[in-house]
């Protein structure tokens, strides 16, 4: 009898080992996630001083107190089913510490006509232009792809709306 209650003890006491030890590895998943930075991008659009020319600010903050590693932005206009980078915008593997925040400003036409795209021609066309920002960071050893926003041209007002 002595043996069979030592025995229900055992299989107890590694039910309960079981239990500590989950609800141990759960928490630390939950505490690990709840310290993962967050990246708030705002495309924003303005005209030159003066002129009726289109400038467009991408706005970015690290709205978390945690700090990004290798942070790497990057956008993608795509022109009737043609994908081109403008990567080159953005210095890659960026290292933001909390509350970080900054912009950067870019011609669309003169950045589109780096990259070969005639915006004004493919305005008169009726082409469908749209910019994809996605942002790539490292975090406890850990790669993660974020796709922010996505945007269309439109020609009339010549600014970035979003989809």
């Amino acid at each position: 009898m002595s043996s069979i209650i030592a025995i229900a003890a055992s299989v107890g006491a590694l039910v309960s080992a079981t239990f500590v030890i989950f609800s141990y590895l759960q928490t630390n998943r939950a505490f690990i996630e709840s310290q993962r930075p967050q990246l708030l991008i705002v495309l924003d659009n303005r005209y030159e001083s003066g002129t009726s020319i289109p400038v467009s600010f991408i706005h970015y903050q690290n709205i978390t107190n945690n700090k990004f590693d290798d942070l790497t932005i990057k956008l993608t206009v795509t022109v009737s089913g043609t994908k081109y980078s403008l990567d080159h915008l953005f210095r890659p593997n960026m290292t933001m510490i909390g509350q970080d925040r900054r912009q950067r400003r870019f011609e669309p036409y003169d950045e589109l006509a780096n990259v070969g795209v005639d915006m004004p021609t493919q305005e008169g066309l009726g082409s469908k232009i749209e910019l994809a920002i996605i942002y790539e960071y490292t975090f406890y050893h850990k790669s993660d792809r974020v796709r922010a926003q996505k945007y269309e041209w439109d020609s009339n007002s010549k600014r970035w709306e979003i989809c």
